[in-house]
């Protein structure tokens, strides 16, 4: 016995995602909105600390 198959339409049309593109542009600001408060907390936060601690410690040994 042959087995009669079909090539047209027999596979199910898998189509785009049903997400919106409005996710992935929030995703997108998110990340832009935390990477400019991690630039900005590393440049006015964690910089200035760095230089205070090398200059106290420059302080110290000039003290010495």
């Amino acid at each position: 016995m042959i087995a009669k198959f079909e090539t047209m339409g027999s596979v199910p049309d898998m189509g785009a995602p049903s997400t919106s593109n409005g996710g992935g542009s929030k995703m997108l600001l998110t990340l832009a909105v935390l990477g400019l408060v991690g630039y900005l907390g590393y440049k006015y936060v964690y910089l200035p600390s760095i230089e205070k601690k090398q200059t106290e410690n420059d302080n110290q040994r000039q003290a010495e």
